[in-house]
């Protein structure tokens, strides 16, 4: 009688703690729920960085916004991870519970041997099963989001570094060091000529820049106007070798101190 007793109890202890996990599994899928939403509101929220074009002043400004950009994704990573770190902790958990339920389960087994198996507990130890299986499916999607938020990160990071080097250049007054284009017109009377790609190229209005045939100098340019598929420049006074004309189709590079 009193083995009966025992087991009878035991099994109902079971079935409270089973009802306590189903009344977790509500709450763990309404943070699932609240999460969704914040990933879908950081997306939203997104912004993309201008192209820094024409005075300083506008790629300064542009920079503080990219850094803003910066900071508010790296936030945004910091909570991913942070979320990451909150379902792992939960799937632990899950796995110690179901530890204890298949431990009790098998006293209640071997008190209530006389009285038949109790199927519905079995049953919950398969439903935890299913819940653990989900939320290691939901912290594969998390951290997947979270790459995806280190892939934006790093994206800001090098456009960031582009408009830093773009505003020592124009500090400078130095065109792109890599630049290599050539000479679109010639207008010899006037002492100037047009250049192709502008400041789409790094071309920056100040600057001088160096025509070549094979490794000879044979004239430098004084940048006066920039535009955003071409530029005009001066040729420098006394740079010109005598006997020595510019064409159309001369290679232009940016003269490096």
């Amino acid at each position: 009688m009193l083995t009966n007793i025992l087991g009878t109890f035991a099994a109902l202890f079971l079935a409270v703690s089973a009802y306590f996990a189903w009344e977790n599994k509500k709450q763990y899928e309404e943070q699932i729920a609240t999460f969704d939403f914040e990933i879908g509101a950081r997306d939203a929220a997104r912004v993309k960085l201008k192209k820094t074009q024409g005075e300083v002043a506008v790629a300064k400004d542009d920079l503080a916004e990219s850094e803003a950009t910066l900071a508010t994704a790296e936030e945004d990573l910091d909570a991913q991870e942070n979320v990451v770190a909150d379902l792992q902790s939960q799937i632990e958990d899950q796995k110690l519970t179901l530890v204890d339920v298949q431990d009790s389960l098998k006293e209640a087994e071997e008190a209530t041997a006389g009285v038949g198996s109790p199927e519905e507990l079995l049953a919950d130890v398969y439903r935890f099963k299913i819940e653990i299986a989900e939320l290691g499916a939901e912290i594969a999607s998390a951290e997947t989001q979270r790459a995806s938020l280190d892939n934006t990160s790093e994206s800001l990071v090098s456009q960031i570094n582009t408009t830093r080097s773009t505003i020592g250049l124009y500090a400078k007054q130095v065109s792109n060091p890599t630049l290599n284009t050539s000479i679109s017109n010639v207008y010899g009377g006037f002492g100037f000529v047009t250049i192709k790609g502008g400041d789409s190229a790094g071309i920056i209005k100040g600057s001088t820049l160096r025509v070549v045939r094979g490794n000879d100098t044979v004239a430098k340019l004084l940048v006066t106007a920039v535009e955003k598929n071409q530029a005009a420049a001066n040729i420098v006074p006394n740079s010109l070798a005598p006997d020595t004309s510019v064409y159309p189709g001369d290679k232009v590079i940016a003269e490096i101190n």
